[in-house]
């Protein structure tokens, strides 16, 4: 029979002296498990130097309608955007509370454009014509493209706001490539390129009626004659004063040496920047050394600023005025793989590099590079906003305005918008000059839903 004692009993079989040496051990045992247990938890929780570097500059992956964590400086943050189709995006036209898309596909470039308001919804353009070029200008969103041959370039309106007039339509003397305006100021630069003077198109009557004028053609020291002028970008200033973005390039053969054994000999391509301020057609040209192409031109306090790539792949950001041009802050560090760049305000910079994005906030000054949920694969950016197509979706980026003296602009928000009741687009049906009858509609899910006609004017170009 096996004895088991009383536990009453079992105590005193234990001397003081040993008891206390128990009990000793035991809160020595309970405190280094403690201390194990807290050191595997912090190692658990703290991520490695690598993962630390790409989740502190990448972010957490954001959920729809959900901000990720900070990576575009101390205001920015990117955020999801809920329209699937905005991840087929070829071209984009941003204003401050709205986005005119253009997409790609199977049907580009007939695809219809789609036009979102502040909330997000998107209603679509339909027009009896391809809509091929957008673009935002002083707050307003445009849509250009050709119909029977015939330029033409429509002037949205609002769709935060109800539509209680249609769409400005304007028969244009060119396709336009650029696109600027302020007031009633508006500039149009004419797409291709040739040997002759760059072709401008200028309205005073707010993008009514474009006419052509008459530019003469930049005479630069070591440029030939026969460099072809291609006009880049366009920008009207709050003085009226007027800036051109040209690219003028040429061929030259090749060194000795650099013929092959079979095939004609090899030629050289040149291009360089070229910027023009003044007034009307009285443009000063000045060369942009360094830089072969101008990607952005907008105004900025007394003069504009022109944003491109240089040859070495690295952003440089110049000042122009009528009286000269010079560098305006430091070049960005290299970029391998260069990609669209824009300037979204007075001192806001932001360029696809390799799949992230590289950004200054206080005119080239300081340069950083961060990255978006996912890479990057397309960029687009103008009125303080940047919207990023990425492996993980679309996501959208506002920035703060800057000024030198320290102050800081918000956009303020387009105030509780009212339900369009009728579609934004309006063309015309008839051919030619004079009054025409246009009808808006709209396609989605639901249906299509047409607008009442409504009357527009097409004017004829001036000569």
């Amino acid at each position: 029979m096996r004895w088991r004692a009383p536990l009453d009993k079992l105590a005193p079989m234990v001397s003081p002296p040993k008891r206390a040496h128990h009990r000793l051990l035991l809160l020595i045992l309970l405190l280094a498990a403690g201390a194990l247990w807290l050191v595997a938890a912090l190692f658990a929780r703290a991520p490695s130097g690598e993962g630390d570097a790409a989740g502190g500059a990448r972010g957490r992956k954001g959920e729809l309608g959900a901000a990720t964590e900070l990576s575009l400086g101390e205001e920015g943050r990117w955020v999801a955007l809920k329209s699937p189709l905005l991840s087929k995006s070829a071209a984009m036209a941003l204003a401050p509370e709205a986005l005119l898309v253009l997409g790609e596909g199977e049907n580009a470039p007939s695809a219809l454009p789609m036009l979102y308001d502040a909330r997000g919804e998107a209603r679509a353009i339909e027009a009896p014509m391809a809509l091929t070029r957008l673009f935002e200008a002083d707050g307003r969103l445009f849509a250009a493209g050709k119909h029977e041959g015939r330029p033409l370039l429509i002037a949205l309106p609002d769709p935060n706001k109800a539509p209680e007039e249609g769409a400005q339509v304007s028969l244009l003397p060119c396709m336009p490539s650029a696109l600027a305006g302020r007031g009633q100021l508006y500039l149009i630069g004419c797409e291709g390129e040739g040997e002759g003077a760059p072709r401008l198109a200028l309205s005073r009557d707010g993008g009514k009626r474009f006419v052509l004028i008459e530019m003469r053609r930049p005479a630069l020291q070591g440029v030939p004659a026969s460099a072809r002028v291609r006009v880049e970008g366009v920008s009207v200033g709050a003085d009226g004063a007027l800036a051109v973005a040209l690219a003028l390039c040429w061929r030259e053969p090749g060194q000795a040496g650099e013929q092959g054994e079979e095939g004609p000999a090899a030629q050289l391509e040149w291009c360089l920047a070229v910027a023009g301020v003044g007034s009307g057609a009285r443009l000063s040209y000045e060369p942009l050394p360094g830089l072969s192409s101008i990607a952005a031109l907008l105004p900025a306090g007394a003069g504009f600023l022109a944003l491109g790539w240089e040859g070495d792949g690295r952003l440089g950001l110049w000042r122009l005025r009528e009286e000269g041009v010079g560098r305006e802050g430091d070049r960005s560090p290299p970029c391998d793989a260069p990609g669209s760049a824009y300037l979204l305000g007075a001192r806001e910079v932001a360029a696809l590099c390799g799949g992230e994005l590289l950004l200054s906030l206080d005119g080239g000054l300081v340069w950083s590079r961060h990255a978006a949920p996912g890479r990057i694969t397309r960029l687009f950016g103008g009125s303080l906003r940047l919207v990023a197509l990425t492996e993980q979706g679309p996501f959208e980026g506002r920035f703060l305005g800057r000024s030198v003296s320290g102050a800081v602009s918000r956009q303020l928000p387009a105030g509780a918008p009212s339900a369009p009741t009728t579609p934004p687009a309006i063309l015309p049906a008839g051919k030619g000059a004079g009054e025409g009858v246009g009808e808006a509609a709209a396609s989605s899910a639901g249906g299509r839903a047409p607008s009442l006609p409504i009357s527009i004017e097409v004017r004829e170009p001036e000569p």
